[in-house]
């Protein structure tokens, strides 16, 4: 039909010759395959499909990988955030052994300590053969104070790292384990990306909000040192994104079992991941009773908010969730128990932060923290030198106060990218106090809890920025301007740190 119009005038078919013939076979060319709204709805078929998250993923990875290398290259020292006790695990880990309350740092751990150094002032040792150390010549008396994590990170760890030293020329576990921190943020990605998309982020957005949380100084720290923080991202991603990805799914029983082991998974990585809990507990009771509610089968309006009906459906949402956690809590509590050799009070690093009465004082202040969304101070003084650079940390500082404006104007929403802004920021407000309460009911001691302990928050938080922002007429691409511009201004402090 569209040849025949093509073809003729208004009056009907017209003689085809001279140049009537070749404007006939030009209009031929433009027209022919589908129209240019087809073959658009084609593109953003593929890109908001799992091809599309495919290549996000895979985008993201490439810049993961990359700048884990360059951290990696340019930190030769080990951490002070307790990275001797965790490589002491990862190499018990290896030999098939657990690290219980009183164990003694092996000598593997002693020789790399002495040998590259701590990036703190005050520890200076000879580099000696490897046996020619005593655990009393390091920090806690040579206790590995390492026993309170999950013996997940470093058995996982220690697996794939004995494969890749012998199937490489890595010549030892602890430069193997570095390099694997990628290896926890990758199945992290594979639940957030689908997550943007299922709320409405477009590929350009998903794009460049997963390169913001990779790349942003605590996130590429944890992955690119011995630490159990590398599994910050996957513990939150699926505590917060399991409810999304399921749908309709969700309230149904198998969806509730999915739930609870996504919650005990979550759990199992690290016991600091309750903060995510508190937030994954807030957003299910959101989508069950309040404004967000996602399941379609629910009763009505008022059926919902009658005080009977309304509890019901709230403890059903976050039971399964709470179950989860809980068992799994409870058998490493248990697990604990029976690997101790030593009595809380022998442990030196116990014994300097126990506490006769709980700290009602801090306690209180801890409300104040801004969690996830700090980037200076305290929340950078362990980092790398090259991290802790004025324009690297003033520039992460802005991008953690426009991930808070983001996510507060999320929150004001009443969809389900509103249910997860209200989650995080809840969680902000009560994961510190929540964490002070555990340590004294559990083992008498107080410390204050550092913002790498909110670091499971940022999956939610870098959803509900790709998924706002994306709604905006330019915000795309302004986006995708902010992670461009960031991961060159720290690509550049991580190549001259070299």
């Amino acid at each position: 039909m569209l040849e025949e119009v093509c073809a003729g005038g208004v009056g009907g078919p017209q003689p085809r010759t001279g140049s009537g013939l070749r404007s006939h076979a030009r209009h031929r060319r433009v027209i022919s395959g589908p129209p240019a709204s087809d073959r658009s709805a084609a593109e953003a078929g593929w890109q908001d499909s799992w091809r599309g998250d495919a290549l996000v993923v895979a985008l993201v990875m490439v810049v993961v990988v990359a700048f884990n290398w360059l951290h990696v290259g340019a930190y030769q020292t080990l951490s002070p955030v307790d990275e001797f006790q965790h490589v002491d695990y990862l190499y018990k880990a290896g030999k098939g052994q657990m690290v219980g309350r009183g164990d003694l740092v092996g000598d593997e751990a002693m020789h790399e300590e002495a040998c590259r150094g701590v990036d703190a002032p005050g520890f200076e040792m000879p580099c000696k053969p490897i046996g020619s150390y005593h655990p009393s010549q390091f920090q806690e008396g040579g206790q590995n104070t390492a026993y309170i994590h999950s013996p997940v990170y470093y058995f996982g760890t220690a697996w794939v790292g004995k494969a890749i030293v012998r199937a490489t020329p890595i010549d030892n576990l602890f430069k193997a384990a570095r390099l694997l921190g990628p290896m926890w943020v990758l199945p992290a990605l594979l639940l957030m990306v689908p997550t943007m998309r299922r709320l409405g982020a477009g590929i350009v957005a998903r794009v460049a909000a997963g390169i913001l949380a990779v790349t942003f100084p605590t996130v590429l720290h944890a992955t690119s040192t011995v630490n159990p923080d590398a599994t910050a991202l996957l513990g939150g991603a699926l505590v917060l994104c399991v409810p999304v990805l399921l749908a309709g799914r969700w309230t149904r029983p198998g969806g509730r079992v999915v739930d609870g082991l996504a919650a005990a998974a979550s759990m199992a990585l690290k016991p600091s991941n309750l903060v995510v809990l508190i937030a994954g507990a807030w957003m299910r009771t959101d989508l069950s009773i309040g404004p967000a509610r996602a399941d379609s089968d629910a009763p009505d309006t008022q059926d919902r908010l009658r005080p009977g009906p309304a509890l019901s459906r709230s403890v059903s949402a976050v039971l399964p969730m709470l179950l989860g956690a809980g068992v799994v809590s409870a058998v490493m509590l248990v697990v604990q128990a029976r690997l101790a050799r030593s009595e809380p009070d022998d442990i030196q690093m116990l014994h300097r932060y126990t506490v006769e009465a709980f700290p009602w004082g801090p306690f209180a202040e801890s409300f104040l923290s801004t969690g996830q969304f700090s980037a200076a101070g305290e929340s950078s003084n362990y980092l790398a030198p090259f991290l802790r650079l004025p324009f690297i940390v003033v520039s992460s500082a802005v991008i953690a106060f426009a991930s808070l404006v983001v996510t507060v104007a999320a929150a004001l929403r009443s969809d389900r990218t509103a249910a997860m802004a209200r989650s995080v920021l809840i969680a902000t407000l009560l994961g510190g106090p929540a964490l002070i309460a555990v340590n004294f009911i559990l083992q008498g001691i107080f410390v204050y809890i550092p913002v790498r302990y909110y670091m499971s928050l940022i999956p939610g938080v870098v959803v509900v920025g790709a998924a706002t922002v994306g709604r905006w007429r330019h915000g795309p691409h302004a986006l995708a301007a902010v992670a461009v511009v960031w991961s060159g201004a720290l690509a550049f402090a991580l190549i001259a740190a070299q």
